[in-house]
Formats: structure tokens, sequence, C-alpha cells
């Protein structure tokens, strides 16, 4: 499967699931033993609350990241390489000043 479609079959799986729950705010007040006000509040605001969720999961696994990131000195020794040898070439084409 393609990404898109991936994301596009879970997002029709989160928006059914979150129709049924809109459909049944009585029932799950009864299940968690909570007014129908609070239900109603939680399942309306559902798809903020797991934005949210996502976009908290998405900055902290990303800080994670760059947190734990390793030096690589083969690779900034071959990037070096790799500019002076442009700079070389840009030289003898007369672009480089």
């Amino acid at each position: 499967m393609l990404r898109y479609q991936i994301f596009l079959a879970y997002g029709v799986a989160m928006a059914a699931i979150w129709y049924a729950a809109l459909q049944q705010k009585a029932e799950i007040a009864d299940r968690l033993g909570i007014s129908n006000g609070q239900a109603s509040v939680a399942v309306d605001y559902l798809p903020v609350f797991l934005v949210l969720t996502l976009g908290v999961y998405a900055v902290v696994s990303v800080a994670h990241r760059v947190a734990t990131m390793a030096d690589s000195p083969e690779a900034a020794a071959e990037i070096d390489w790799q500019v002076k040898e442009a700079r070389g070439a840009l030289d003898k084409m007369g672009v480089r000043r």
C-alpha cells in the first residue's frame, strides 16, 4: 500500500469510531460512570485531543532523536572532501571567484 492509502485507511477507521462514539454518548457515560455532559465534551473533542497528542508525541520524539544523535566523523570528513571537490570544479569552470 502507498503511504497516502495507509493514512486514508487509518483516517476512515478513526472517523468511523468517532462517529459511533457520537451516536452512543449516553452509553459511554453510563459505562464510565461519568455525567452525560462530561461524556459529551470528551467525545465531541476527541479528534482535537488526538491531534494534540500526536503533536506532543512528534515534538518529544524529534527532541529525543536530536538529543541522542551520535557524531559521525567519517561522514563529516566525506562532506568536507565533497565540498573541496565541488569548489575545485567551480574554480575550473570559472564560476567561483
